[in-house]
């Protein structure tokens, strides 16, 4: 099966008509557009979802309502109550069938408002037999047809959003993964038998033969009633554990997203407590500089006269040393020693003092040098006073430049401090708080575990009705076998029983072995696209697809997955979803899964921006694989990424997205070699 074709008339950023021709080559099977981010990569992948299905892509946050598909640029020039249509066609090849989809929409422009009026809808599907004449497909038939071909609950994995699948957890994805393989295997028949069967309480097929079945007497009605009784009870308590079971699903989910978020932002919280310490250590710094400035201002207050008298100290000892007074005064004496000997008339050493002798004239001119006439002997204490004072001046000085130098370096160590404070900050603005998503976390799983408990209480209740009722069936049995028209609804009963239990033998077996298979291919799948030997990818029981890595005591789950890991993983999964589909169709049609005449019919493949976020050799590895994957490859991407593909052999048709930079329609231009 492939695409020959798509047109889009004024479908969203695609002014009047655009057409892709698709190569159809066994080959070159790859058709690729290149385009810049933004120009309408994305339109085109939304046209082909709009024209298989009348439906396009909803955005996570947004809605319906947010998304236009006539083109702006029309819409502009619309006059009030004029009237434009939008429309998308696809041609596909289908064994020797030719079919052709068509859905449109016309819009009115209505006054006041301007506000477009979808004024009609209409779809057809023809199709033409080796190149004959073409038939119509009536409008009834026209979805089960397109389904037949391109089942929608396939879309995900032959429709494939770049975008959506690089996300950890598969996020849309995997809730149709288990029904999508169970149709594929028709283990989703044998679901709908068992729930015909023995699924829907009173209206399930055993109950309803059970009806059937009439007794007499009291202990037969009470019995009857009993069981009636019991197993209403019993569909109330399933109620309540499936209500358990969604619970529990959706807060696994919450909180693997949760997991998922801090695993992948580990760094970012490491980032977040060295933000909260260089902030505490901001704040000890601050503490430390104001607790030095008020060291250093006590110590000055305290200390200030020394400091403060030095220049004068320095000073006065100056004068008093360009004065002539120094070692002329005689120690202890004073002025009235000279005075005493003066008047005795004779010196201690015998001499004679008289006004006119030698001895008084060189008493008198050291009585000059004495106290209370001079003041020697009192400046040499002074000097030495000074001197001390000098010293403790110096000293003061001294210890506040060291308190002033170890504010500085505080200060300094402070603003180093908070300039990583700030960068870290910056880095780190529009971060959730790590703190409540754990404490989230651990809100979700108290509510999970309350769930997990009630779900073991219902089963427990669940079981005991059962054992009951079997009991009581027993009994009425016995009872029932007295009559023949009971006898006859007892053993269609039993046959049921039969039947229910051998299909869900039958369909445990069966869902074992498709689990199975499914890892096994999952398996070798992700080892041609990702060169990792040491790891493996599976799916677990509920269908999530996880990574293990090799440890020591054997495999652990590698959660923190980098993109290029996380794609190889999706883009394997999506091969083996193709690669069953192709086999499983043909089994169905009649041809052995090992028949070497016939190879399996694939899928088309189309790939919205696959690569995005991979590395050149990731590129090469993955994208290597997909003409071998799918019959045709249809790829829209940018083009730096293009030449790490690796594809160009590959390349049946090549497309161009053009737009002008002020422009809001885009146009497509087929590449002329």
């Amino acid at each position: 099966m492939k695409f020959e074709r798509l047109v889009m008339h004024n479908f969203m950023r695609y002014k009047g008509r655009n057409e892709l021709e698709f190569s159809c080559d066994e080959q070159k099977n790859v058709t690729v557009v290149l385009g810049d981010n933004t120009v309408g990569k994305t339109t085109i992948a939304q046209a082909f979802r709009f024209g298989l299905y009348g439906e396009i892509q909803i955005e996570n946050g947004k809605t319906k309502e947010d998304y236009q598909l006539l083109n702006s640029d029309v819409v502009m020039i619309m006059d009030s109550n004029a009237r434009e249509s939008v429309f998308v066609e696809i041609v596909i090849l289908n064994d020797e069938k030719r079919y052709q989809i068509h859905r449109e929409i016309a819009y009115i422009r209505k006054c006041p408002t301007n506000l477009l009026i979808e004024s009609y809808r209409k779809k057809s599907l023809s199709f033409s037999e080796n190149h004959g004449v073409s038939k119509d497909i009536p409008e009834e038939e026209m979805e089960s047809v397109i389904q037949e071909m391109l089942p929608k609950d396939l879309s995900g994995y032959f429709l494939f959003d770049g975008e959506k699948w690089n996300v950890g957890n598969m996020a849309g994805i995997k809730e149709n993964i288990r029904e999508s393989v169970h149709k594929l295997t028709g283990l989703s028949s044998a679901e709908k038998a068992m729930i015909h069967l023995h699924g829907m309480g009173k209206n399930s097929a055993i109950e309803k033969m059970k009806a059937k079945i009439s007794g007499g007497g009291a202990i037969y009605d009470s019995i009857r009633a009993d069981i009636d009784k019991d197993m209403a009870l019993m569909d109330t308590y399933k109620e309540k554990l499936e209500t358990d079971k969604r619970n529990i699903e959706y807060y696994e989910n919450e909180i693997r997203a949760i997991e998922e978020y801090l695993l992948n932002n580990e760094s970012t919280e490491a980032m977040q407590k060295n933000y909260k310490g260089l902030e505490q250590l901001c704040a000890a710094k601050q503490r430390n500089i104001e607790s030095g400035y008020k060291n250093l201002l006590s110590y000055f207050s305290d200390n200030v006269f020394a400091y403060c008298a030095m220049p004068m100290i320095r000073r006065s000892v100056a004068i008093m040393k360009a004065a002539d007074m120094e070692q002329k005064d005689i120690p202890y004496m004073k002025q009235a020693t000279i005075d005493f000997l003066i008047k005795k008339g004779e010196c201690i050493c015998g001499a004679k003092i008289s006004d006119k002798s030698e001895a008084y004239r060189h008493l008198m001119e050291q009585r000059n040098f004495l106290p209370p006439a001079s003041i020697g002997l009192l400046l040499n204490d002074f000097e030495k006073t000074a001197n001390q004072w000098k010293r403790q001046g110096e000293s003061v000085r001294e210890r506040v430049e060291e308190l002033a130098l170890e504010i500085s370096k505080d200060q300094e160590g402070l603003e180093k401090t908070y300039n990583q404070y700030v960068e870290l900050g910056r880095k780190l603005d529009g971060n959730y708080d790590f703190g409540e998503k754990r404490a989230e976390q651990k809100r979700l799983e108290t509510q999970r575990n309350s769930y997990i408990r009630s779900q073991g209480v219902h089963e427990g209740k669940i079981e005991d009705l059962k054992a009951k009722i079997e009991r009581q069936e027993k009994e009425l049995a016995t009872l029932e076998l007295k009559n023949a028209e009971n006898r006859k609804w007892r053993f269609r009963v039993e046959i049921g029983k039969q039947l229910y239990q051998k299909i869900a033998s039958d369909y445990k077996k069966k869902e074992k072995e498709v689990f199975q298979e499914l890892n096994d291919r999952i398996q070798k799948n992700f080892y041609q696209m990702f060169n990792a030997k040491d790891k493996k990818i599976l799916l677990d029981e509920k269908y999530n697809i996880k990574m293990m890595y090799q440890a020591e005591h054997g495999y652990m789950e590698e959660k923190n997955l980098s993109e290029g890991e996380k794609i190889a993983r999706n883009f394997a999964f999506i091969t083996t979803i193709m690669e069953y589909n192709a086999e499983k169709k043909r089994e169905q049609q009649g041809v052995q899964s090992d028949s070497m005449e016939l190879e399996p019919e694939t899928l088309p493949i189309v790939l919205d921006g696959p690569f995005s976020k991979l590395g050149a050799e990731n590129i090469a590895l993955i994208a290597k694989t997909l003409p071998k994957i799918a019959d045709q490859v249809i790829i829209f991407m940018l083009e730096k990424d293009w030449e790490h593909t690796k594809l160009d052999d590959y390349v049946g048709s090549r497309y161009r997205i053009e737009k002008e930079r002020e422009a809001k329609s885009a146009l497509l231009k087929k590449y002329r070699d």
